[in-house]
């Protein structure tokens, strides 16, 4: 069962109850991410996330962690480019622990100097070791050669010149400014009391008093973000090639949505779609070949990732392109349309049974949409998909001059 509250301070509070489970699973989702940054607190969002777990007004780091982890819980928090997300996993009698520590992490964290200096190392060498993780550091070059112009663009974790940069009090003031309750989603999950957690918040903001933020919300975007077209190439040592493909793809909620999802899975969403098939099975030059669907509020790609010997590397590309100017001139058949539907329709229902991922879900569609979607919403919208509106999708995104290459290793 759903239900969803908007309190008077204009945090959005949705609830799924699933009754068989044992243990709650809360996201506090904040409307902070990359592209909300300045440029003078690139990796601000990030370096924040970090932060609120040095300690807070009521509690020091350890006592934050041990009140969660003595009743067996787990606390977290990840950053994107558009949202940073804190989450719970905490059995239901302890949901208050859960919603203490939130709302400690989210409205009165410290940033003290000593703990603010430590971290700074601490994210410093985090971006060394993503640097030395080539398959995943390619899709962060993508991002900032494919989005140079625009804040989508910058990296997560920020640079090395802009963390260096930093002070405390910037990143303090700029806490302030962007975490308030009307920029936030509380997403739970489990065997949970809706109304429970809602009292739970009146009485929390009737003790504390927040300013609402004026800054204007981007879940309805006004533009669509073209990821610009470029072709790079950067020296590294290593044994494989890491290249990476890109064309542009529709925003997370435009028209087209599931078309894209379908597309992913055809070309690269598994172990028999189309490319793994040609460039693993058929021919053996890779191990890892897939596809990622990188959606925006307001802008999309679809990157094609392949690991190869150097000497592979020209053979995998004409492989590739084969297959993309085979499905741009014969397009999908019915056949591979009923199977790809098939396919995704069995990843949302099993992926309905993990807690966290409805989470996850709740919360997104609450930020962008504004609505709830049932997974049996989901499927109705994926069965829609016809040979045509596929057909009209390709027509429409999959324009090759617009492939963008990004290659990392020797000998490129």
């Amino acid at each position: 069962m759903f239900k969803k509250s908007v309190l008077a301070e204009g945090l959005s509070l949705v609830t799924e109850q699933h009754p068989w489970a044992k243990s709650c699973h809360l996201g506090l989702f904040v409307k902070t991410g990359t592209r909300h940054e300045p440029t003078e607190l690139s990796g601000g969002a990030h370096f924040i996330e970090h932060m609120v777990f040095k300690g807070t007004k009521d509690q020091t780091a350890q006592e934050l962690l041990k009140s969660i982890e003595s009743v067996g819980g787990d606390i977290n928090a990840h950053t994107t480019r558009e949202y940073t997300c804190y989450t719970v996993q905490i059995l239901e009698k302890d949901i208050e622990r859960a919603l203490k520590s939130l709302t400690d992490l989210c409205f009165f964290a410290e940033f003290r100097e000593s703990d603010f200096e430590t971290e700074q190392k601490v994210i410093l060498n985090e971006l060394l070791m993503s640097m030395d993780l080539l398959e995943e550091w390619i899709f962060d070059l993508y991002f900032e050669k494919a989005y140079q112009a625009h804040k989508l663009g910058m990296p997560i974790l920020g640079s090395a010149e802009s963390l260096v940069a930093m002070t405390p009090h910037a990143l303090k003031k700029y806490y302030k400014k962007t975490y308030s309750p009307d920029q936030m989603v509380l997403s739970v999950t489990g065997p949970v009391d809706h109304d429970k957690i809602k009292n739970w918040f009146e009485a929390f903001f009737k003790k504390h008093k927040f300013k609402k933020l004026k800054r204007p919300s981007e879940a309805e975007p006004t533009q669509y973000i073209q990821p610009q077209v470029f072709k790079e190439s950067l020296l590294k040592n290593s044994e494989q090639i890491h290249a990476l493909w890109s064309l542009p793809a529709v925003p997370f909620g435009g028209e087209g949505r599931f078309e894209a999802y379908i597309l992913n899975s055809y070309l690269g969403g598994g172990m028999t779609s189309k490319l793994y098939q040609k460039l693993r099975e058929d021919h053996g030059l890779a191990y890892n070949v897939y596809t990622v669907l990188h959606s925006f509020v307001d802008s999309g790609s679809l990157l094609i990732y392949a690991g190869m010997s150097p000497e592979s590397f020209d053979e995998v590309k004409r492989l590739m392109l084969q297959e993309l100017e085979q499905l741009k001139t014969n397009f999908v058949s019915q056949e591979d349309l009923n199977f790809y539907k098939s396919q995704v329709e069995g990843q949302i229902l099993m992926g309905a049974d993990d807690l966290d991922n409805r989470m996850n879900s709740l919360g997104i569609n609450e930020q962008v949409f504004g609505v709830y979607k049932t997974p049996e919403d989901v499927i109705q919208e994926i069965n829609s998909v016809t040979t045509e509106s596929l057909k009209a999708y390709i027509q429409k995104y999959m324009n090759l001059d617009q492939l963008s290459e990004l290659r990392i290793g020797p000998q490129v």
